[in-house]
């Protein structure tokens, strides 16, 4: 996993965590009465169609998210480390057998996902191959992440979209990360990983499935 992504990924909790701070528990009671509703609107189910997954190839193993009602295989060589953040998000870090990381998965609110700048329903419209720069406020220079919509597709019937990101000062040469936005219900699943890891990736979305 690059540096890129693990700033990405950090600029998610850093402007999550400075907003609740400021906003109080006024806005800790908000999120957690709005974010965990238990029903979906009109146009959230219409979204989702029942799709059943495909299996995932033999010995892989499961991943279960209760909270999220989902669940999707992985490589039986990864080791799945879950860390939880509060509010409903939390991430999932698989690691090879050499300590590699292999995937990196976020777990957040759809709305608490936008009100940090990553507004799932941007992202999917913008057209094939928009690339969308992103400043890291953890950089200590003005460098940015490339962040490049692929295209729009689903996942066993959620809405969903490919991306790759790069940093901008990257050297030539340098593989981008990859991997997928999910919307499933009211919540946001993201997934990368290495670009050799392609069909690997592939895979764990063939077989991922969500209990709405």
């Amino acid at each position: 996993m690059s540096k890129a992504k693990q700033r990405l990924m950090l600029f998610f909790f850093i402007l999550m965590y400075v907003g609740l701070a400021v906003a109080g528990f006024g806005v800790a009671y908000y999120i957690k009465v709005s974010f965990f509703a238990p029903t979906q609107s009109t146009s959230q189910s219409a979204k989702q169609a029942t799709v059943t997954p495909i299996p995932a190839p033999k010995g892989w193993k499961t991943y279960t998210n209760t909270d999220f009602k989902l669940s999707f295989s992985y490589p039986p060589t990864d080791a799945a480390q879950t860390k939880s953040y509060g509010f409903g998000v939390s991430s999932v870090s698989m690691n090879t057998t050499n300590g590699n990381l292999d995937f990196q998965i976020l777990f957040l609110p759809k709305t608490l996902a936008s009100a940090v700048g990553q507004d799932f329903d941007s992202y999917y419209a913008m057209p094939d191959k928009t690339t969308k720069v992103i400043k890291s406020p953890l950089s200590q220079d003005s460098t940015t992440d490339n962040f490049t919509k692929i295209h729009d597709r689903t996942v066993n019937g959620n809405q969903a979209l490919d991306y790759q990101s790069i940093a901008s000062n990257a050297k030539p040469g340098t593989p981008a990360e990859i991997g997928t936005f999910i919307e499933v219900g009211n919540n946001l699943v993201l997934i990368s990983t290495g670009r050799t890891n392609k069909e690997n990736l592939e895979k764990m979305l063939s077989s991922f499935h969500y209990q709405q």
